[in-house]
């Protein structure tokens, strides 16, 4: 419910003089956009919504139907799975895009972390319409690196790739997938 609250507020945002040039500028920032021509970025600008939040709010959480991915333009969000802290994204991050690509519900929850934030929303259809067919592959490998399900007891050791400050870096693969994280 308190999601659907704020669907509702945002949906009544009026648009703002520029807001347009505006939003054109956070999608070329985005690493996920960026292949996309000019004609595909000025769709997805003009289709997108900026979401103002404030500390504490929820933008979507663990369960809910996926509807639209976002951009974290401004601020800093929590992505939470089952009440725990998972990370902190930060400016250009995006969000919810596995959800609409593999049409699941979605598998973390998002709170604003900072006092303030400012995202961009893009609706389904048009994330699907715009950008599936041309990063879905990129965005396919960017998703496996983010996965929460591999255990360290599915990782095979294959090298060693080398050593630093932070420790030693080591190739290694996930047994049942075949991906390859350093």
């Amino acid at each position: 419910a308190t999601t659907l609250a704020l669907l509702m507020k945002d949906a009544v945002l009026p648009t703002e003089e520029g807001d347009e040039e505006e939003k054109l500028r956070w999608v070329k920032q985005v690493f996920l956009f960026r292949t996309l021509d000019h004609r595909e970025q000025q769709l997805l600008s003009s289709a997108a919504r900026r979401v103002p939040r404030q500390r504490g709010e929820v933008i979507f959480e663990e369960g809910d139907l996926a509807s639209q991915c976002f951009v974290v333009v401004e601020g800093e969000m929590a992505q939470w799975k089952e009440g725990r802290l998972i990370r902190t994204l930060g400016s250009f991050s995006t969000f919810g895009e596995r959800e609409l690509l593999n049409q699941l519900p979605r598998s973390f929850s998002v709170t604003c972390k900072s006092e303030s934030a400012m995202l961009m929303a893009i609706d389904k259809m048009v994330f699907e319409h715009v950008v599936k067919e041309r990063v879905f592959a990129q965005l396919q490998d960017q998703l496996q690196l983010r996965r929460m399900d591999i255990e360290m007891a599915d990782l095979h050791e294959i090298s060693t790739l080398g050593y630093g400050t932070f420790g030693i870096v080591r190739l290694v693969e996930h047994h049942p997938s075949g991906a390859r994280y350093a």
